[in-house]
């Protein structure tokens, strides 16, 4: 019995020569080996011996693994049957079990105890061993032993048995434990995109082991690369591997002609035609390739399923693979081009080795440039762009390709931000120099396309520049007017890219004019209508749509579709062209009108494409965006539903196809108050992106930061905390600070921080965000209204001012006074001075602003509305009491919609300053235009009446706002019908106020009407009809039921714990209620529990709501006020009734009924304390307020007669 064990009898160093003199000796004819022999081997006649035996056993015929059996099958051979080696040794090792067999042989477990240790042993099938090549087999065992790479399982000892006199060769190899090949441990592990990418480099490094060391694999599948328990991968089975040139020499050990071994799908073009020579490492590096793309597809590169093996060879041979970016877009680009380059028919268009293969996919890790495709001058400024982290890369790139064609040269010099110098050489110049401008001119914009600042690339620094953006921007512009005036189409094509490329940087003056200019050289060139003429019509519209010009942007959006339809027809779709001008259609405010004009365009696209293409989904998610945009909800959550099944048939994966338009249905979710189910969505759509793409994706940044968008509306700040600094984390790690995504998050985080009252941090974010946008963008792009905000927070006024100045100023110089920007700044600063109280500075800014606003906006705009409400405001202010009418005489032809919209925008703006008497005059002013304007009984009217009402409960005339309500019921069953969850809500709201001005019987009406309408609309367990049965339970309790309220508050309680994401302001409520219920009837340790928890809430729940935070806590603590009156525990009492009265002052005006109600309490412990003179002010003053809110008869006013009483009996009087 031959062996070799993990220490050989032949020194590495001996084995080594042997093999380098016989790859030298198989160089040589047959007659000159001899005298090679002779040299190379010296004196030493047992090296010779052992180099002629091996090359008689090559000369014999083809290794023993590679012959076809046939071959060599000796007479012995045939006559050997199968011998079953279970529970017998072979050599040292113990026979266990069989773990697999092959064409080739059998693999069994077995044991070994001196070193004690657990192997797997390959033992050739008898039928395919001959006495001739024992040796050479041998030889190859050799080879495998000697390969030592963590990524193969190690070869420990090999050698022949003797069976019935025949030698049966075998190996021990490492044994993997709990392993499973590669493709089922990426399924079970789920890994992403980028692990699955890691996992085949490591492969690749692998193998190339065994290429260094003459070996190739020659049957690379799956199956033949397991992977372990801590994830590392190991290449097995070399069992038809053979020996090759390690040093690039060539060799003779062929396989013989048209032999095909391994698994059809896996082999090389030129292994299935039989080419033995020229199978050698690159046929590696083609399976290597098939492996690859089944990982990250999931498929094989051509559908081999049901074929005999000469069609499949034959599609091997010549059929090209499927494009990987047909199954998913998301293998687009390079990691489409890597596995193309592997998979190439040629074997010199490969990859030359399986290194080369592995530093691809590494060089795309890193987001370096890879070698799989030419190294033309644009790709490698693509790649050098992905590599920084700045926006100039972006135009250095530009300016450096224009100067390259204007003077033709062929080679790019780099300079990365660490002095890493980069010299890449592009390809000749072409002869013809036309052609070269349309080639350069297409690939630029090309590259001018992927490196936008707003898109998802890795975009940084190329080198170290003295100039800004927009000044290397402003040079290429001059390049490009100079040196194209001989080819004015190439020209033309170029400048809409830079025209592209300046609105992102906040340049929009530059954009509009050079897509002005390519327009006009396009109508030279081509004449007045021609499809690039409708092509630069609406770039331009574009520019101005980003210019904020809506108005222009619509005139020549509609020029541009106008003319693409008079050239292709009236029938034929322009998706692209109705898309962007629904985008203006909707900055003017006129949703209803985008829509109908998407309607018209999904009866084309249907009609002329089928409901099946993508343009379908494209159009639906474009309505859902603006049904959203209209508020009407749940419209628009069935429109992106329809639209993500239509991504979902096309694409199979919509994290990948749409993850916007499943943001933007968990945004209409959260806007319905279904936050639950937006999470949910938004938490699946991160794990498929991580799966797919990787946990460090920049898509899965922008996931992540809707999904804190959610968080935030749902009152879980802290969480949404998290996933801001995830989100935050992936853009700086990829794309570094300044790259507009992670001034976007500082951004995020600075609003994150203001709604939790964490001022400080929030100005620091903010600040950040605002200094980025101003050294990344053109100065003027910045926006300072959030930051603005934060500072008037912290009492630093003047800060605001300056802000707003700075900006105006920065507006004004790069925009002119009369750009719309300029404008809307112009209103913010007006705001901001009527809230300071310096009026006659904010008329002054309003009226500047006003006829551009005018000019620009939609007659019900908000932007326009705000500014004409903040300029009556001052008005009124500086004692103009017929503001209104001064309003509409120095401002003619105001459309009424206008003026009522403005009314709206007053009263609310009122209302958020406390004054609610002027906030109900507002809404009664608007109320009383739309009645003259529609008549009295139009449907239209349960809008003002609605807005009337809620002022109206605000300044607590209950008594009116229940009117308002009756009112707004029968215009809405008119308009909407008994069901809809407006009109639902509507009742609901009728049936509160009743409930609050003491109407009690009536209130439970209407909830029981409510109640019966959402259990039919969403079901007994929805959030909104366990909260209508909240409230049901809180009018009983104030009817005196006290049991029968408590059980039911309890139950509603638990029942909304239970819900997923609990909602957590109802939860609130609950306690509330239940603790009023716990102070009438007496129980106050178990009314204590109840406040606490309430309290423990509540800052969490109401950080987005600073209002209703002030009104819950004001009612939390006056509740504590009053267990701890009735307690006798009179200063803790007095200092949460004062801390109550605090809370409501900043709820609503001085002496609001809510201030009244807690001054009551207060006065009636400052009885108790003795102090009756304080008590009596206090007791006098708030009965007149609640007994003027609530009605002589409420409870709440007997209450506070019988403390006034008390205190008349306590003096004497």
């Amino acid at each position: 019995m031959a062996t070799s064990q993990d220490n050989p009898h032949i020194t590495s160093e001996r084995f080594q020569q042997i093999d380098r003199i016989l790859l030298e000796a198989l160089e040589h004819k047959a007659v000159q080996r001899g005298v090679f022999l002779d040299r190379a081997c010296g004196g030493d006649a047992s090296l010779r011996a052992e180099v002629e035996s091996l090359i008689r056993a090559h000369d014999s015929g083809a290794n023993v693994l590679d012959r076809p059996a046939a071959d060599l099958l000796g007479t012995s051979a045939q006559a050997l049957p199968e011998t079953d080696w279970v529970g017998r040794h072979i050599g040292p090792f113990r026979i266990a079990r069989l773990i697999g067999t092959g064409g080739m042989g059998h693999v069994y477990e077995a044991a070994q105890d001196q070193p004690s240790r657990t192997v797997a042993l390959k033992v050739l099938r008898n039928r395919m061993v001959s006495g001739s090549a024992a040796k050479r087999f041998e030889y190859e065992s050799r080879i495998l032993a000697s390969l030592r790479h963590p990524g193969i399982a190690r070869v420990f000892a090999t050698g022949t048995h003797p069976e019935r006199g025949v030698p049966i060769p075998y190996f021990a190899m490492e044994y993997v434990p709990d392993a499973r090949d590669l493709t089922e441990y990426a399924r079970a592990e789920d890994l992403g995109l980028r692990e699955r990418l890691i996992l085949l480099a490591q492969v690749c490094d692998a193998v190339q082991h065994g290429h260094q060391r003459g070996v190739i694999h020659r049957d690379l599948k799956p199956a033949n690369i397991l992977v372990d328990a801590d994830g590392q991968p190991k290449v097995i089975d070399f069992g038809v591997a053979r020996v090759t040139d390690s040093d690039i020499q060539l060799t003779t050990l062929q396989t013989d002609v048209g032999q095909l071994i391994g698994t059809v799908s896996y082999m090389s073009p030129e292994q299935v035609a039989g080419d033995a020579d020229h199978i050698d490492t690159r046929s590696d590096v083609y399976s290597l390739g098939v492996v690859g793309y089944e990982l990250l597809t999931g498929r094989f590169p051509y559908d081999l399923k049901h074929k005999p093996i000469p069609e499949a060879g034959r599609v091997i041979r010549e059929v090209e693979p499927t494009r990987m970016s047909r199954i998913d877009r998301v293998f687009r680009g390079d990691i489409e081009t890597i596995l193309t380059k592997a998979l190439r028919k040629d074997p010199q268009q490969r990859y030359q080795s399986a290194a080369e293969l592995r530093q691809d996919i590494q060089r795309y890790l890193k987001s370096e440039p890879i070698t799989a495709r030419p190294p033309t001058l644009v790709y490698q400024l693509r790649t050098l762009v992905a590599r920084h982290k700045g926006i100039s890369a972006m135009v250095v790139a530009l300016l450096l390709g224009l100067t390259m064609f204007s003077v033709g040269m062929t080679v790019l010099y780099a300079h990365s931000q660490d002095n890493l110098k980069r010299a890449v050489r592009a390809e000749q110049v072409a002869e013809d120099e036309a052609q070269t401008a349309k080639q350069v001119t297409a690939s630029l914009t090309r590259l001018l396309s992927s490196v936008n600042p707003y898109s998802a690339n890795d975009a940084s620094d190329l080198a170290d520049s003295t100039l800004s953006p927009a000044e290397i921007l402003d040079r290429a512009a001059e390049t490009i007017n100079d040196k194209l005036t001989d080819q004015p189409l190439e020209r033309a094509a170029l400048l809409v890219t830079l025209g592209n490329l300046y609105a992102p940087l906040g340049r929009y003056r530059e954009a509009v004019e050079v897509h002005r200019t390519a327009l006009e050289i396009r109508r030279q060139e081509l004449g007045s209508v021609h499809v690039t003429v409708a092509e630069s019509l609406l770039r331009l519209g574009v520019a101005y749509q980003q210019y904020t010009d809506f108005g222009q942007a619509e005139d020549l959006m509609r020029q541009a579709l106008t003319m693409r339809r008079s050239l292709m027809g009236d029938h034929k779709p322009q998706p692209m062209y109705v898309r962007n001008l629904v985008t203006a259609l909707r900055s003017l405010g006129r949703g209803a009108e985008a829509d109908e004009l998407l309607l018209e365009e999904l009866g084309r696209v249907r009609a002329q494409w089928g409901d099946n293409h993508l343009e379908v989904a494209h159009i639906l998610g474009a309505r859902a965006d603006v049904q959203r945009g209209m508020q009407n909800f749940e419209q628009a959550e069935t429109l992106y539903r329809k639209a993500l099944r239509a991504y979902e048939e096309k694409y199979d994966q919509t994290a990948v196809s749409a993850p916007g338009k499943v943001r933007n249905l968990a945004s209409t979710l959260s806007a319905q108050g279904r936050y639950d189910d937006a999470e949910l969505l938004l938490a699946n759509l991160l794990e498929r992106q991580r799966s797919l793409l990787g946990a460090d994706h920049l898509r899965v940044a922008n996931t992540l930061k809707a999904l804190a968008d959610t968080l935030k509306a749902k009152g879980d700040l802290d969480q949404a905390e998290g996933k801001l600094l995830e989100a935050l984390e992936i853009h700086r790690s990829r794309l570094g600070e300044e790259h507009p995504l992670t001034i976007y998050d500082n951004h995020g985080l600075g609003l994150l921080y203001r709604d939790r009252g964490d001022y400080e941090r929030a100005s620091s974010y903010l600040r950040q965000s605002y200094e980025g946008r101003i050294k990344v963008f053109a100065p003027h792009y910045a926006s300072v209204s959030a930051l603005a905000d934060v500072l008037a927070k912290l009492g630093d006024g003047a800060a605001v001012k300056q802000l707003y100045r700075e900006q105006l100023a920065r507006l004004r110089a790069a925009l002119g006074d009369e750009h719309p920007r300029t404008a809307m700044l112009l209103q913010k600063l007006g705001g901001v001075l009527a809230a300071s109280g310096d009026y006659p500075a904010a008329e002054k800014h309003l009226r500047e602003a006003l006829p551009i606003l005018r000019r620009q906006f939609a007659a019900d705009h908000s932007t326009l509305t705000s500014a004409l409400a903040d300029l009556v405001k001052a008005l009124h202010a500086q004692g103009d009491d017929l503001a209104l009418e001064t309003l509409t005489r120095d401002f003619p032809n105001l459309e009424p919609q206008t003026i009522e919209e403005m009314l709206y925008r007053l009263s609310r703006k009122l209302r958020a300053e406390r004054d609610f008497a002027g906030a109900v005059r507002a809404a009664e002013q608007r109320l009383q235009l739309a009645r003259r304007r529609l008549g009295d009984g139009h449907a239209d009217l349960w809008v003002p009446w609605c807005e009337l009402a809620y002022r109206l409960t605000d300044s607590g005339d209950f008594a009116g706002a229940v009117a308002a309500y009756r009112e707004v019921l029968p215009l809405m069953q008119t308009s909407h019908g008994r069901m809809d969850p407006k009109m639902i809500q509507m009742e609901h709201m009728l049936a509160l106020t009743l409930w609050w001005k003491g109407d009690h019987a009536q209130a439970l009406g209407h909830y029981q009407s409510v109640y019966e309408r959402r259990i039919e609309l969403h079901g007994e367990q929805h959030f909104k009809t366990i909260g209508t049965r909240l409230c049901m339970a809180g009018v009983i309790g104030e009817m005196g039921r006290y049991d029968e309220a408590l059980q039911k508050l309890a139950q509603v309680y638990e029942e909304l714990l239970q819900l997923p994401g609990e909602p957590a302001t109802s939860v609130v409520y609950s306690l509330s209620h239940m603790t009023d219920i716990l102070i009438d009837k007496g129980d106050l340790e178990a009314a204590e529990v109840k406040v606490t928890a309430a309290f423990g809430l509540m800052e969490r729940v109401f950080a987005n709501n600073e209002l209703g935070r002030q009104d819950a806590l004001g009612w939390n603590r006056l509740q504590l006020a009053k267990i701890r009156l009735r307690q006798n525990r009179l200063d803790d009492a007095e200092s949460n009734a004062r801390t109550s009265i605090e809370h409501y002052r900043q709820w609503g005006p001085e002496n609001n009924y809510h201030v009244a109600l807690a001054n009551s309490v207060l006065g009636a412990i400052l009885l108790r304390q003795g102090r009756l003179e304080e008590a009596e002010s206090l007791l006098r003053d708030s009965l007149s307020i609640i007994e003027n809110t609530y009605g002589s008869d409420h409870k709440k006013t007997r209450t506070a007669r019988e403390r006034l009483t008390q205190l008349s009996t306590a003096s004497g009087q």
